[in-house]
């Protein structure tokens, strides 16, 4: 241990002055017997520190004359290169060397590590030392404090405590050195850390209470009130750091420095402990010291110190104003701003001489009064008003405080940062923290709660104004004069509320989110503003869309007859949807959501939940609403052109049925028709009108950038449909019909006129048809060799211009317009649209408008209207689809199938078998944009194929089908396509989903090609969120259909079991009709004598009658049981299996069966959302018969086709028609040979 330093000159003497003779020392006994207990204290640490350095001296040399001999052994053995050695003793020290070297290491690292816990040893007892010194000069005061001057007792005390910062600063560096070097002796550093912990418990302590007994002798804290209050003149408080004199303010900047100097010495040792935790890995790249900066960041205890006393002064004045909060943010302000100028001009100095470097005195300072506040208001106004939240009925008092207390916290946190402003730039890393603790709004970190209430309190509080708002119905228009006296431009630089021609309404809501999110900015931290985000602006915007949603789902822009007022609401509507989409996306890329998403996504990454992010980039924060709007806005402009193109055939269909037949041509064949002076065809007049009238008034109330892609769509769609429904295999054409025809497509190209130069650029089915039409003879002929003989004719035919019409089409034109030849093979007419193809579904072949916005403003609405497409079954009288069932069981077909599961796919002469490659074509090789969904058969996929011949077609021309295609690992997978192939392919009936074909190659691919339903499943119009409730009528009409298709199966010669009946297997088409789907696990029931079959129990939990779970004993019964928990579920809108329930009422049937059987309670579990539209008889009625449906003995059960399809029929008779629904359960027979292929969009 190194020699003692002499005593300083001043305490030398001190001693000659008072102790000039040992008679002197008599004068204080307690001093003299302190003095003595310490001198025999040393004197036994010395003798038991040399014995340990003798022991481990001896130590040491005993292991070094043993390692010496060693390397004498070695030297002697090897030192003579002529002698010869035998090969035991090269052997012998070539396995001693290795040992010997490791001994030499480990004896090196023994002495490495006694040298480091030596010098660790020096400096922790130079440590202790001074810190005990200090500790028994405090006792000594009350022993001669008479004797002692205060300058010197507190000059000796700072030099110690500066002994002890010096000890510590030598601690730390040798410790940091040790676990770079050696990191393995983790108990050396532990240990020493223990005890450094243990001193340090006692100095801090004893140098704050030195540092308090100072600033209590220099006046501090001052008084509160000036001197010139007894006037009511208030003026600065007077500052007694200002006011010292030089000597005070040399022992005050003693103190200060001697201080800062043991917070930063305490802030290295802090690092350096993160350090070697790994808790400080954002500042990891930043050097050793500078990290430090980090932990003044909640303030420099010397200001702390200054800050105490005068919280407990404006605490007494604080609690007189709990309910004026505002007067205790101004006194806080007050103190803070008076004493700023003094704080600055002596500390600052003071920090800088201290080399804190980048501390700002004006923070910390403002910094201490900041959580002085926070504790007030923590212990004191946010319990009260928590309280007064969670117990009050009446919150809106409750909500007006808290929303007025952020209101002062928010002014309060803006003016105390303009006092904090230093102008110092921090490091980015730890800005964070720097904000955090000069935020009053940090107490929302420590309580989340408390948070979520401040939350709610600003939904609540928006909700409530945007309700008012929104029941003004002109908030929801947007009137033309409000352009004022601007021209209507083609402008698609869309970027104000008037560019989108958006209503009030959607202003109104984008400023109050805007608000609140502005609100939010106050938060110290990122994950606290997500938090407050998600939970307030972002659900007040969901809100507000999915009442935007609900407004268009109440227009039923679907119906032929389109209304005006509905037609300008659904633009309104979608431009709101356009402007708010717009105003995410700007919000979006802003730096603070920017931030705020990277930060959710690093969250959701490391608790592993990833989160989802919808066509924005990987950090959008708003990426899901974004996509809501987007889909939101194509889909009700699908609708739009939907319903005008309904209405188009609708007024038009008799004249295109007629185009080119002979009573059309009115006038004489010889006559020399003039194209300028004709007349457009009497029966195309009403239908241009109507159209004309639609686009002038979509082009001024709709947005100008959804207009373009939706005219173009329209137009797109006019002239496929006008083509495809001339029948140009049966008809020639004379020179009046192709003048006739050409005046037709003028007057139709003038509409679309004055939105482009050249609008024929977007008919071109009819331009091209017409080229034809009007082609010489000659010219003529000469094109029907080339299209009959040449094998490259693409290039003839691009001369000619003619690039939409196919060959084949073009060449029976051809024949029959000048040639007049007569067509064997009449060729059907096609069903489409031709529009944008967004369709997409559940993997229940479901489907929901898809959509996604459109990337250029230029394109047609190629990415935003759907080509929608139906399919169109033959409806069949149930008694002959029986028939023909019936007939098709007794020829043994489905024993031979089901006899063997290993053959292959049966052959039916009703289903089309596909090879694997039409199907690829069909669906574009399986790409994503064709992906529906997934189940556990396997994936699902939308395809085109023609409706006459079923070959694969490009998408949007011929008609939609839903394809399974099977996992090729899934042998029961297997067994169920094989099962659905052998039922649906003999099974035809109205209520059962149609199997077009199937695929079976030797690839071992198994798929499956069905009719496309339009609705997807009945399970997702009754639970998932945001579909518009299903009415009473419909859920009647369901019912019964369902009921048909299992009384048909249960009514065979040899009955059908469903087996998995539930809502999830029931479809609806584009009109609501039911039908049955998925016959993977139908079975065949029993035969002769039998009641049941027995079988693997398979199925669904909760729909699978009891029985049935319990033997295996399967029969019709079971179905009707399944039935009864359908009729459950339409009932109460409740899922057949809901853990949320509880234990004992999980299964629906088990909490609905006490109401079934009391007429009085069927209402209480009846679906909510129903609103209370319904007869509550017939509620009675449904009620009484599910519960005979779900009896526990199947004998008492009702039968399907005798029983529970004619009560059903019945109650659908007393039943009025719901008017969102078009459809009715009776069969209906549709023309084979022509179908209309707009009427699928009626639905």
């Amino acid at each position: 241990m190194a020699s003692s330093r002499p005593p300083p000159a001043s305490l030398r003497s001190f001693l000659d002055a008072h102790f000039a003779s040992p008679e002197d020392l008599a004068s204080a006994p307690a001093l003299a017997e302190l003095l003595r207990r310490e001198c025999v204290g040393l004197d036994a640490s010395l003798r038991r520190l040399e014995a340990q350095l003798a022991s481990v001296s001896a130590s040491w040399l005993a292991r070094s004359a043993g390692a010496r001999a060693s390397l004498r052994r070695i030297r002697s053995r090897g030192g003579g290169f002529g002698v010869e050695e035998d090969d035991g003793e090269e052997t012998l020290r070539s396995a001693e060397l290795p040992a010997l070297v490791q001994e030499i290491h480990r004896i090196d690292a023994i002495r490495l590590y006694a040298e480091a816990a030596l010098q660790l040893e020096a400096f922790v007892g130079n440590l202790e030392d001074a810190t005990f010194s200090i500790i028994r000069q405090a006792s000594k005061l009350n022993l001669s404090s008479v004797f002692r001057p205060a300058s010197n007792e507190m000059q000796w005390k700072q030099e110690k405590l500066l002994q002890a910062v010096d000890a510590m600063r030598d601690i730390e560096l040798e410790l940091l050195r040790i676990s770079t070097n050696r990191p393995q002796w983790t108990n050396l550093i532990m240990a020493v850390d223990s005890r450094v912990d243990k001193t340090l418990a006692i100095l801090r302590p004893k140098a704050l209470t030195d540092y308090r007994a100072l600033l209590a002798a220099l006046g501090w804290p001052p008084s509160l009130s000036s001197p010139d209050a007894a006037n009511n003149k208030y003026s600065e408080i007077p500052n007694p750091l200002v006011l010292m004199n030089e000597a005070n303010k040399e022992k005050y900047s003693q103190s200060f420095l001697a201080l800062c100097a043991l917070q930063h010495a305490q802030a290295n040792r802090e690092a350096r402990q993160c350090q070697a935790k790994g808790a400080s890995a954002s500042m990891s790249d930043s050097k050793y010291f500078d990290k430090t900066a980090a932990y003044f960041d909640n303030g420099l205890w010397a200001i702390d110190e200054l800050v105490q006393p005068i919280a407990s002064r404006l605490e007494y004045h604080f609690a007189k104003w709990s309910e004026q909060p505002e007067f205790i943010f101004a006194l806080v302000y007050k103190i803070a701003r008076d004493f700023m100028g003094g704080v600055d001009d002596i500390l600052q100095p003071l920090i800088d001489q201290a080399r804190l470097v980048g501390l700002s005195a004006k923070e910390s300072w403002v910094t201490g009064m900041v959580k002085m506040l926070l504790g007030y208001l923590e212990r004191q106004i946010f319990p009260v008003l928590v309280t007064s939240y969670q117990a009050a009925d009446d919150k809106f008092e409750v909500h007006s405080s808290w929303m007025h207390l952020n209101d002062l916290m928010i002014t309060f946190d803006k003016r105390m940062q303009l006092l904090a402003d230093s102008g110092i730039q921090k490091i980015a890393s730890i800005s964070e923290g720097l904000s955090r603790s000069l935020s009053v709004f940090s107490i929302y970190s420590e309580h989340s709660d408390w948070l979520h209430m401040w939350a709610g309190v600003e939904l609540n509080s928006a909700q409530h104004k945007l309700k008012s708002e929104m029941e003004d119905e002109i908030n929801w228009s947007y009137s033309i004069k409000e352009l004022g006296q601007q021209e209507i431009t083609s402008n698609f630089l869309l970027s104000t509320r008037e560019d989108y021609k958006a209503p009030t309404i959607s202003e109104i809501v984008v400023k109050t989110a805007s608000a609140m999110i502005e609100r939010g900015h106050a938060l110290p931290n990122r994950g606290l503003r997500i938090q407050y985000n998600r939970s307030s602006s972002v659900q007040f915007l969901n809100d507000f869309f999915l009442v935007l949603c609900e407004r268009c789902e109440a227009l039923q822009l679907t119906n032929t007859a389109l209304e005006d007022d509905s037609l300008l609401k659904a633009s309104f509507a979608i431009n709101a949807a356009r402007y708010c989409e717009y105003v995410l996306r700007e919000w979006d890329d802003d730096i603070v959501f920017l931030e705020m998403g990277a930060h959710r996504k690093h969250v959701d990454e490391g608790q592993g939940q990833g989160h989802k992010h919808s066509a924005q980039h990987p950090c959008s924060f708003f990426g899901n609403e974004i996509a809501f709007l987007a889909k939101l806005g194509t889909d009700y402009l699908e609708q739009i052109m939907s319903s005008i193109l309904l209405e188009f055939e609708d007024l038009s269909w008799d004249y295109v049925q007629n185009i080119g037949l002979p009573n059309e041509q009115i006038h004489p064949v010889d006559e020399v028709l003039d194209e300028e002076n004709l007349g457009v065809s009497p029966g195309f007049v009403a239908s241009l009108e109507v159209l004309r009238d639609r686009t002038t008034k979509l082009m001024l109330h709709l947005n100008s950038k959804d207009f373009l892609d939706l005219w173009r769509s329209i137009a797109e769609g006019l002239d496929y449909f006008i083509y495809s429904s001339i029948r140009w295999g049966e008809l020639t054409f004379s020179d009046q019909g192709v003048v006739q025809l050409r005046v037709d497509t003028k007057a139709l190209l003038h509409i679309f006129r004055p939105f482009c130069l050249r609008p024929e650029a977007f008919f071109p089915f009819i331009s091209d048809s017409l080229r034809l039409l009007a082609m010489r003879k000659t010219d003529a002929r000469y094109l029907l060799e080339v299209l009959k003989n040449a094998k490259e004719n693409d290039s003839c035919l691009r001369q000619q211009g003619l690039q939409h019409v196919k060959k084949d089409e073009q060449e029976l034109m051809l024949m029959h317009m000048h040639l007049t030849l007569s067509l064997q093979k009449r060729r059907g007419r096609l069903h489409l649209i031709r529009g944008n193809q967004g369709l997409r579904g559940s993997s229940k072949m479901g489907n929901c408008m898809g959509s996604s916005k459109c990337a250029s403003a230029s394109a047609p609405l190629e990415s935003k209207v759907t080509r929608s497409s139906y399919s169109t079954t033959t409806t069949d009288n149930t008694s002959k689809a029986s028939q023909r069932s019936s007939s098709a069981f007794s020829s043994g077909q489905f024993s031979r199938a089901s006899s063997d599961e290993s053959s292959a796919a049966p052959s039916l002469s009703s289903l089309k078998s596909f090879n694997m490659g039409d199907l690829r074509a069909a669906t574009k090789n399986f790409g994503s944009n064709s992906f529906l969904g997934e189940g556990g058969f396997g994936c699902v996929y939308k395809g085109w194929i023609d409706e006459l011949t079923l070959a694969p077609t490009k998408p949007g021309v011929g008609k939609m089908v839903a394809i399974k295609k099977l996992k090729k690992e899934s042998f029961q997978g297997h067994k169920e396509w094989l099962a659905e192939v052998t039922y649906l392919g003999q099974l035809h009936h109205e209520n059962l989903v149609k199997l077009v074909g199937y695929c079976s190659d030797s690839d071992s691919n198994k798929l499956l090609v069905y009719e496309y339903m339009l609705r997807g499943s009945l399970e997702n119009h009754l639970f998932r969120r945001g579909t518009q409730p299903l009415s009473w009528a419909m859920r009647v009409n369901i019912a019964v259909d369902v009921a048909r298709g299992l009384s048909f199966l249960h009514g065979l010669e040899n009955p059908i079991i469903f087996r998995d009946l539930k809502s999830s297997n029931v479809l609806l088409a584009g009109d609501y009709r039911a039908k049955l789907s998925d016959f993977g696990l139908a079975r065949n029931g029993p035969t002769g004598d039998k009641s049941h079959v027995s079988t693997r129990v398979v199925g669904t939990r909760g729909y699978a009658a009891p029985e049935y779970v319990a033997t295996g004993h399967l029969s019709v019964k079971s179905d009707v049981y399944s039935f009864g928990v359908v009729l459950l579920e339409l009932l109460t809108g409740r899922r057949a299996l809901d853990a949320a329930r509880g234990a004992t009422a999980e299964m629906l049937v088990d909490w609905a069966r006490p109401h079934l059987g009391d007429r009085r309670k069927v209402n209480r579990i009846m679906d909510t959302r129903l609103g209370g539209q319904y007869p509550k008889k017939q509620a009675q009625d449904m009620a009484a018969l599910a519960l005979r449906c779900l009896h526990h003995d199947p004998k008492l059960r009702p039968a399907m086709p005798d029983d529970v399809l004619p009560q059903l029929r019945l109650l659908q008779q007393n039943t009025k028609p719901s008017s969102s629904s078009s459809f009715s359960s009776s069969s209906t027979s549709v023309p084979t040979h022509r179908s209309r292929p707009f009427q699928a969009l009626a639905s």
